[in-house]
């Protein structure tokens, strides 16, 4: 079995080599070969000039675009070009927490009927480590359910699987018709869509990468710099939802979640409850008052009095310890 860890790239001189050594140094058995391969999209920062120091590694080959062709369809290139049975993609800026590799390998040589799949992350937040993020709720690794997944996550606009941990089996991004251009939600709407389309989906209870968040990130899981991206993958879904095979009903009311997730990245950043409301333009949803969360944001909305923010700095210190 062979392995490719994916890059797709622009313009990080100062982080691609880390990205690409964190993979170099992987300890794995004789059981599978892996390699790198890393997708230039026309840098200009000198990025290239750090690929070429790699020119003489067998494992590593990089592949450069003449011109930028955007991010989602170099993300779909490097898919394409993978010589591999399984393609790993990894971001850039981030990179791979040590025994990752191993642990996929073990993973799919357990379940071979396994087209994608994904981990859980660390977060780097540039003052502290927080670990084991985007763990699912009571998930062991295994296969999981497509439709525990949609109902527990993608019919609430939320994406449990971080792109930096995906391992994808071969031909399946380009089955899907590679993702939606101009759009950083892309990697939302291509695993809505593969989990739609009843692709037996792998689930690995740990943390395989290192999230690296940052000033130059395009999203970094803020809401308010992806939310039209995020209501234009959504609209995508809902064009496909028929072919999909989804329910069009909840599909309808994922745009109340998008607004309830605003409101809850507001209120765990602390912004001042008048901006928070305009900002998230709360006219209609309605909160299920059994949910701690849910009750929370529905108490501010009547109360103005935000008790999210202490919950959330409390459970963020624990993540830390």
């Amino acid at each position: 079995m062979k392995i490719t860890v994916g890059i797709p790239v622009y313009n990080r001189k100062s982080r691609i080599a880390a990205c690409i050594d964190s993979v170099l140094t992987q300890q794995v058995n004789s059981a599978f070969t892996f390699s790198v391969l890393v997708v230039d999209n026309a840098s200009t920062d000198g990025t290239p000039e750090v690929l070429e120091g790699y020119a003489s590694n067998e494992q590593v080959r990089v592949v450069y675009n003449e011109s930028n062709v955007g991010m989602a369809p170099n993300w779909t290139k490097v898919f394409a070009e993978a010589d591999a049975d399984y393609i790993y993609l990894l971001h850039s800026d981030d990179f791979l927490l040590p025994g990752t590799l191993q642990k996929v390998a073990d993973f799919v040589t357990e379940h071979p009927d396994c087209d994608f799949g994904f981990g859980a992350v660390h977060i780097d937040t540039g003052k502290s480590i927080r670990k084991d993020i985007f763990k699912l709720k009571g998930q062991a690794t295994g296969i999981v359910p497509n439709s525990w997944l949609l109902e527990e996550y993608f019919y609430k606009a939320s994406h449990p699987c971080p792109p930096q941990t995906w391992f994808v089996k071969k031909g399946v991004i380009e089955a899907m018709g590679g993702f939606i251009t101009n759009n950083m939600c892309c990697d939302f709407n291509m695993s809505f869509k593969i989990v739609a389309s009843n692709y037996t989906i792998g689930y690995i209870n740990e943390s395989l990468s290192m999230w690296v968040l940052h000033d130059e990130n395009i999203g970094g899981g803020d809401i308010r710099k992806h939310k039209k991206d995020l209501l234009a993958a959504i609209a995508d879904i809902q064009e496909n939802a028929v072919a999909l095979k989804l329910d069009t009903s909840k599909l309808a009311g994922i745009t109340d979640w998008v607004a309830k997730e605003e409101l809850l990245k507001f209120l765990k950043i602390g912004d001042r409850a008048e901006a928070s409301l305009k900002a998230a333009d709360l006219t209609g949803p309605t909160f299920d008052k059994s949910s701690l969360k849910e009750l929370l944001m529905w108490l501010f909305k009547y109360t103005k009095i935000n008790l999210i923010r202490p919950f959330y700095k409390v459970k963020t210190l624990l993540d830390t310890l």
